[in-house]
């Protein structure tokens, strides 16, 4: 594995979208930060007075400040609407709304000193000036009123039960935004030769300026259409299609699921069918559809929220009547976290034969370290239920899963080990088994696995291709040695980068089975291990373990009925959840993100392993958390913490291939 020249031993991988926890609230909280009862600053904190005069440079050195470390949880635009509070459940503070901007500038630097919870006293990272900068901005955004509780309040009891009428999703305009392409030098972004005839009518256009801003996506290539489909609430995490009836549905992370009817026609409309009163499941990450039944996973709480359990359910729909609830397993308790890296049980897949599910359970922790959750579980690192693939037979219940790997081997559930998080999993044409991974919160690339029974693919020991320098005693990180740990990494801020001479050693004559390695021209810039500098593997010829770092890959599917034109049969596709933007207007590594990636894959016989070449297709989404493969129509989730939420369709080309892009080129 690759390790630094620069230090004696280096750290892997960040992931944006778990990367800082700021004044998280939860849902109907009347405070910045709520954690079992009401966080006020004291009455002397009220007396604290900015010292700074705010100028316009003030402004913008709080903006530069928010998007680096507030932006991940609370959103770009402050809404609370951000990808690592919302990935976790969590909901971030929306900044926007008067009980945050009610507080004195007081109140609001001393919490950002002090920090509580999971969020951490940025006293220690940030100076007293850098505080002030980013209470101003907080300031500033507080100057454009709340719409977002508005906007996310679906009209007509969409949210009710079914024999409550549904919600009709509003009328927008089918085609929103296509490009034309120029040929471009290899690392250009593609854009439109000229903007759309009109985006009058499109959701972007179409919302309130004073809510959260929309981004209508944009096609790279004249050959591929985007069109919109329809609103959907908030929280959104899984879209999935019943298999026998065509109908798509929905799940949200609190445990919600909903039915979506007529999702191409203008009165689309989505209605709630199950709830986690139902399935027992609060922490809902998993859904798919076999056959006529629906398997749904995720955690319980237990323990007054100090500990979880996994559990997966079956509904069998018969042809009348209620469906009927299986348990297929529950897992012993064993600790959560006070972080946001505990990522619980999520993706679910179906073997194409229709015999086994599939399950990721990801880690509970960053990168390996303690977490004890304030005590709760002492010592309590990963366990038998944690980053790891199980496959269970397709009729299985009742089963009660120990924290015990041998059992679970010797019980034939225990599929492969070693993997942080792959929150989706999809088999290829030829019955291959992949899935997409995040890295911890460092500057390394986040994994592709071609998933094998009993590999081990090297979590905590080794992700992203390089090694966990935590796993050596004497270990001394520091941003100022490493440029591999950000300043703002909120792993660094709480000091989960640290000395650990207590690591477990990696297991004895195991060989781990390295990630799928990307060529490019896309999602391949790195952090290189000599230089400390971020560069492009376009030009260096180095081949990344898979994509660039803090890009989240999502939503991984494959064209397993060979429907696409020739350049794209077979082959698979990625969302790049985060990237771009404001947070990569200064960040080669996050320059480009919120995308749809084609994956032209081909096995390598030397390594044993894929290599992929990766191409962007379609740009500018807000947050695509899901996708659909339906012919040659993809249709796209994106997830929305507070404010409704969107599903687009991509049409790709299908049949004999149409002459489109020529996509050797950087995109």
């Amino acid at each position: 594995m690759r390790k630094p020249r620069f230090i004696p031993y280096l750290l892997a991988a960040s992931i944006a979208t778990c990367a800082l926890s700021s004044y998280i609230s939860n849902k109907g909280s009347s405070t910045i930060l709520q954690d079992g009862g009401r966080w006020v600053a004291p009455p002397s904190a009220d007396k604290i007075k900015n010292p700074y005069p705010v100028e316009p440079l003030t402004l913008t050195q709080g903006e530069e400040l928010f998007v680096m470390y507030c932006s991940p949880c609370h959103g770009e635009n402050g809404y609370g609407d951000g990808a690592a509070g919302g990935a976790m459940g969590i909901k971030p503070a929306n900044f926007h709304a008067p009980v945050v901007q009610k507080q004195s500038d007081g109140a609001l630097f001393w919490k950002l000193a002090e920090g509580r919870g999971n969020m951490p006293p940025f006293k220690e990272s940030l100076s007293e000036e850098q505080r002030w900068q980013l209470v101003a901005y907080l300031r500033k955004l507080g100057e454009v009123p709340d719409k977002s509780a508005t906007a996310a309040a679906p009209a007509g009891n969409a949210v009710a039960k079914p024999t409550t009428k549904p919600t009709t999703a509003p009328s927008v305009p089918k085609e929103t935004k296509t490009a034309a392409t120029k040929s471009p030098e290899p690392k250009q972004n593609i854009g439109p030769a000229a903007p759309p005839a009109s985006t009058a009518n499109t959701p972007a256009a179409e919302a309130n300026k004073e809510g959260p801003e929309i981004k209508t996506p944009t096609s790279l290539r004249p050959d591929i259409k985007v069109s919109h489909v329809m609103e959907i609430g908030p929280s959104a995490i899984r879209l999935f299609r019943h298999p026998v009836t065509g109908e798509f549905w929905y799940n949200t992370f609190e445990g919600d699921v909903y039915k979506i009817s007529n999702i191409d026609k203008k009165d689309a409309r989505y209605q709630k069918v199950f709830s986690a009163t139902d399935h027992g499941i609060t922490r809902l990450q998993g859904a798919v559809f076999y056959k006529n039944s629906l398997f749904l996973c995720g955690n319980t709480s237990v323990n007054n929220g100090k500990g979880t359990t996994g559990r997966l359910v079956r509904y069998d729909f018969g042809n009348a009547g209620k469906p009927t609830l299986t348990e297929v397993f529950n897992t012993v308790e064993y600790g959560t976290n006070a972080t946001t890296f505990d990522h619980g049980w999520n993706a679910l897949e179906v073997s194409p034969d229709g015999k086994y599910i599939y399950v990721n359970t990801g880690a509970r922790t960053d990168h390996g370290e303690v977490q004890d959750n304030r005590g709760a579980y002492p010592n309590a690192r990963d366990n038998a239920l944690t980053a790891k693939i199980y496959r269970f037979p397709i009729d299985a219940k009742n089963l009660l899963l120990p924290d015990d790997v041998q059992k679970l081997k010797a019980d034939g559930y225990l599929f492969a080990e070693g993997v942080r998080n792959v929150f989706d999993m999809a088999f290829d044409p030829s019955g291959n088994l992949f899935g997409v991974s995040n890295s911890p919160d460092y500057d390394a690339p986040e994994d592709m696995f071609w998933l094998r029974q009993g590999r081990h693919y090297g979590f905590p020991w080794v992700f992203g291709g390089i090694d966990n320098p935590q796993q050596y005693p004497g270990w001394n990180p520091s941003p100022e040695t490493d440029p591999f740990i950000s300043k703002s990494a909120h792993a660094w801020i709480v000091k989960y980068f640290h000395d650990d001479p207590t690591f477990p050693k990696p297991p004895a004559g195991v060989k781990f089975t390295p990630g799928v390695q990307n060529l490019g021209p896309a999602a391949n810039e790195y952090r290189d291990v000599a230089s400390g500098k971020v560069t492009d593997g376009d030009l260096t010829g180095q081949a990344v373990s898979t994509f660039n770092a803090h890009s989240s890959p999502l939503a991984l599917f494959f064209d397993t009925k060979k429907v696409l034109s020739d350049e794209f049969k077979g082959d698979g596709f990625v969302m790049r959840y985060t990237g771009g933007g404001r947070a990569g207007t200064n960040d080669l590594l996050r320059k480009e993100g919120r995308d749809l990636l084609h994956l032209k894959l081909s096995y390598d016989p030397a390594t044993d392993n894929y290599f992929v070449k990766t191409y962007r297709l379609v740009e500018n989404f807000n947050a695509p958390v899901d996708a659909v493969l339906v012919g040659n129509e993809v249709y796209i989730m994106e997830y929305a913490g507070r404010s409704n939420a969107h599903i687009w369709k991509i049409t790709l080309p299908s049949g004999v291939k149409t002459g489109g892009q020529n996509t050797s080129l950087k995109q």
